[in-house]
Parts: C-alpha cells; sequence; structure tokens
C-alpha cells in the first residue's frame, strides 16, 4: 500500500505527541504541586503559636473580658479560668470554640480571676499558656478609658474644667498585679502656668490621700486633699503639660498583702494665667 509523505509525517508527529506529550504534562503539574503544595503545607500543618490572653478588667460591673489573637494553626480554642485566694490554683473549662474572645459574666465582685489559653489542632492539644490575672468590679471604668498612657491622655480645659475618675490597684496571691493609672493634659500657653485642684471623697483637707500623682518632668508624690498642683510652660510657645494619677499600692492593700481596691477622685482646672 502506498502511503504519502504527509500521512507519515502525521503518523510521526502523533507518535511524538504520544512519547513526549504527557512527559511535559507531568512537569508541569508536579511543578505546580510542589510550589503551591509546600506553602498550603506550611500553612494547614504549622503548629499553633503561643498561648497568649489578654485580660481586661472593670469594663463591666461583675465580669472580665478575655481576648486572644486568631492562629491559622488552631482548629479552636479552650479558655480555662482559676479563682483566686482558694489556695493551688484549680482550673476550670469556661469557654471552648472557635471565637477569639469571651465575656466572663456573673461573678463574685471584687473577685480575683486567673484565665489561661489552650489551642487544639485536630486531636491534639497545645499549652497551657501563662495565666493573666483579672478582677470583676462592682463598678465600671471611668469615661476617659483609655488613658493609661502619655499618648492617650485626657484634655482638662474651661470647657471641661472638672473630671471625675476613678483607678484601681490589686494584688493577687501569686504576685500578678492588676492597676490603672490615668493621664491628663493641659494647653498651657507659653510663659504661663495652669493650676490644676486634686480630691478624694472622705478625707479630710490636708490630709494625705490613697494616691501618688505629679506633673511629668517632676517627681510623683503622695497627694493630699485639695492639693493645688502646678502646671507650668517655660518656653515661649503654646504646649502641653501632662500630669498623671496612680494609686498607692499599699494604701489599695489596706496593709495586707493580697487584695485591693477601687477609689474615685476628682480633678478641677482652676486658672490659667
Amino acid at each position: 500500500m502506498h502511503t504519502s509523505k504527509g500521512d507519515g509525517w502525521r503518523k510521526v508527529r502523533k507518535l511524538r505527541f504520544w512519547r513526549y506529550g504527557p512527559v511535559l504534562l507531568l512537569v508541569v503539574v508536579s511543578g505546580g504541586c510542589v510550589e503551591g503544595g509546600l506553602s498550603v503545607f506550611t500553612e494547614v500543618w504549622s503548629d499553633p503559636g503561643p498561648c497568649e490572653v489578654e485580660v481586661e478588667s472593670f469594663v463591666e460591673e461583675y465580669a472580665v473580658y478575655v481576648e486572644w489573637e486568631e492562629d491559622p494553626g488552631a482548629d479552636e480554642y479552650i479558655l480555662e479560668c482559676a479563682e483566686d485566694g482558694l489556695g493551688e490554683k484549680v482550673f476550670k473549662e469556661v469557654y471552648r470554640g472557635k471565637g477569639t474572645s469571651y465575656w466572663h459574666r456573673w461573678l463574685e465582685g471584687e473577685g480575683r480571676y486567673y484565665y489561661r489559653l489552650l489551642k487544639v489542632r485536630g486531636e491534639r492539644v497545645f499549652g497551657p499558656g501563662r495565666d493573666r490575672m483579672g478582677v470583676a468590679g462592682v463598678v465600671r471604668q471611668d469615661g476617659d478609658e483609655p488613658n493609661d498612657r502619655k499618648e492617650s491622655a485626657k484634655e482638662l480645659s474651661f470647657e471641661r474644667r472638672t473630671v471625675v475618675g476613678n483607678a484601681w490597684y490589686y494584688r493577687g496571691s501569686d504576685g500578678q498585679e492588676v492597676r490603672d493609672l490615668d493621664w491628663y493634659k493641659v494647653k498651657v500657653p507659653g510663659g504661663w502656668s495652669a493650676q490644676v485642684k486634686f480630691f478624694q471623697e472622705g478625707i479630710n483637707q490636708g490630709d494625705q490621700t490613697d494616691f501618688i500623682g505629679g506633673v511629668e518632668g517632676e517627681l510623683p508624690h503622695r497627694l493630699v486633699q485639695e492639693e493645688t498642683l502646678l502646671l507650668e510652660n517655660t518656653t515661649t510657645e503654646d504646649r502641653y503639660i501632662y500630669l498623671c494619677i496612680r494609686p498607692d499600692e499599699e494604701e489599695f492593700l489596706g496593709g495586707g498583702v493580697v487584695g485591693g481596691k477601687v477609689e474615685d477622685y476628682m480633678l478641677q482646672l482652676l486658672d490659667v494665667q
């Protein structure tokens, strides 16, 4: 039988395709799996990270708020809690799920609680991380919170001459502390000064209060009732002058080793001149 040159070339080309085509296809597919598969493998099968929690007190009465970062290596989270003051810490599970926060409500007022986190992936449990203490306050933090850093200081001005705040200090049986400090600022023209008076309810005039405070750049000291703090601007330009109020730890402990309390105070801007 006669076979044309064209038919022969077609057969050769078919043979070459079937001989080499699958190899080329395999290389392309394998190359894609290696590059993409490694990243997926690393993401899915890497161990969960550290089991750290952030605990916030006095956001809501008789409650503690706990949160943690989402971890792509964890399928779910377990939050455990132990009450302070009962001897050795005995942790019990209070939450298990995929969320990254938990409100622990209906707690005993002024109770101190420790929280720790575990992470679950498949059948394995990782952790727990270190525990952190929270306090179930009977009052909420004041409306100026958060102002526990100079960068978040709240302003006193002639439009807002008086502020009522609160601060707290608690110490657990393991030495952990839950504390609050409050920063404020006053805008003072160059060469002028401002006067701010401090009050604590239930203290006689001239007696020492339960608070330590002072103007930035000066040594903090134990405040006395109705003490006037002088905020001086020694420059020629307008600038903010900062002051800080915090609990006297020993006074808030009442002479004890553990415990604590929350107290109200008031600041009043008297004059800027």
